[in-house]
């Protein structure tokens, strides 16, 4: 095997196996590590006009996909950021080039956080950018080469369309905007400092360059599905038909299209259903099972632990999300949940008190609605996977366990249930 060939098969393994992570946030839930000052500049000014983001940060010939608000990645908590991935790299040379990042507004240079200095796998940066006293917007996993760290540092003014670095093809682009006069509905200590303040960046984009960006913000052919057209119409849910401008029977009949384009013409008219197509990570309701719950690390230091919230690309779907798998049910750390489940509560009608059976599905073994499947034609899929107790014992704790799967859907808890906090 030579040398070229070696390094792209290397390059897909990474992009096959890496999960997403995140930099240029907070040591996660690390509370009090971060103070404000770290994140935001006091000695600039007020808002004297609303942020507005004049500049893609990415050019549309270099961008492949855009991620909605909500990701897990490699947390459990849907991310408060958005991702952006480079477009399909073919030839062995572009598999090595790097796609150019823009301010896509002005601002001072705030903060360069150094690979050293982060966790990080890819050998990045991240770079923060004030705009205000209040305001700040953030990149991570931005490479800074010596040309640009010469020209770049801290205290510098920037302009909207200034190179601020490139991007890999490995790594996605993290783009984060804070605003601490504004804030979001997450109420609680245990967040890291930022997560609260987190926006919505899709809202920051001018209606112009906004559609540019819908245009990427689609998922990938759920994974599994095959190109028999009867294999993908047994994995059709009719209930979910009423929105739909065109017929899906039609577009499966249409040997034209790949199974990719069928696919997008799908989702596109499904997402034309959506209350909203940019996502969210503010799913919390107090009193309610939905949200995020903590586990303790130590005194004052709090770890993700368990999540109940919607897909990102999906948003009628219910998703769980677990920060150390339940060995009953193997590795997997989300899951996905069937609304039509006899008994199924949502998240948000679970009360304090109530005790709710949810039944696990694989999230890779989920149709074009992304609602999961039970099909034989997949080798290995074994939907439904099992069975999630919750109690929730008060409005700060819930009781949690899993189970094999039982048709008859009955758990009792053990001595291997779980506590998760809020």
């Amino acid at each position: 095997m030579n040398h070229t060939r070696l390094l792209l098969l290397i390059l897909v393994c990474l992009l096959t196996l890496t999960p997403f992570s995140c930099k240029g946030e907070p040591d996660v839930w690390n509370i009090g590590v971060d103070p404000e000052e770290d994140w935001f500049d006091s000695t600039l000014g007020a808002e004297a006009t609303p942020l507005v983001f004049t500049h893609l940060p990415v050019l549309i010939a270099d961008l492949g996909q855009v991620f909605p608000l909500g990701m897990a990645g490699s947390h459990v908590f849907p991310a408060d950021h958005i991702y952006l991935a480079q477009s399909a790299r073919v030839t062995p040379q572009e598999m090595l080039t790097n796609a150019t990042v823009y301010a896509p507004a002005s601002g001072k240079i705030h903060y360069i956080e150094t690979p050293e200095e982060s966790s990080s796998t890819y050998d990045d940066y991240s770079i923060r950018i004030a705009v205000s006293k209040d305001v700040t917007y953030i990149f991570g996993h931005i490479m800074m080469d010596a040309e640009v760290l010469q020209r770049l540092h801290v205290g510098d003014m920037v302009e909207a369309g200034e190179i601020l670095g490139t991007f890999g093809p490995v790594s996605k682009l993290d783009l984060y905007v804070l605003d601490r006069a504004r804030g979001n509905s997450l109420d609680n200590d245990k967040y890291p400092m930022t997560m609260p303040y987190a926006q919505n960046p899709f809202s920051y984009f001018p209606d112009e360059l906004r559609e540019q960006l819908y245009d990427k913000l689609l998922p990938p052919k759920p994974a599994g599905s095959h190109d028999d057209a009867m294999a993908v119409l047994q994995r059709h849910d009719p209930t979910l038909d009423g929105g739909h401008s065109s017929s899906y029977l039609s577009l499966i009949d249409d040997s034209t299209q790949s199974t990719e384009e069928v696919f997008r013409t799908h989702y596109l008219d499904l997402r034309s259903t959506f209350p909203s197509i940019e996502g969210t990570f503010t799913y919390d309701i107090a009193n309610c099972l939905q949200g995020n719950w903590f586990v303790p690390l130590s005194e004052g230091r709090w770890d993700e632990g368990i999540s109940f919230h919607y897909d990102h690309w999906y948003p009628s779907q219910p998703r769980i999300r677990v920060s150390q798998p339940f060995p009953t049910v193997g590795e997997i750390r989300g899951f996905a949940l069937l609304p039509s489940q006899d008994g199924f509560i949502p998240f948000a009608d679970a009360a304090v008190g109530e005790e709710v059976v949810y039944v696990l599905y694989d999230t890779s073994f989920c149709n074009w609605h992304g609602v999961p499947y039970e099909d034989p034609l997949d080798v290995g899929n074994e939907n439904p996977i099992g069975l999630l107790l919750v109690k929730i014992e008060r409005s700060d704790m819930i009781k949690v366990e899993a189970f094999a799967y039982n048709s008859s859907l009955h758990a009792d808890f053990t001595s291997h249930a779980r506590y998760y906090y809020r």
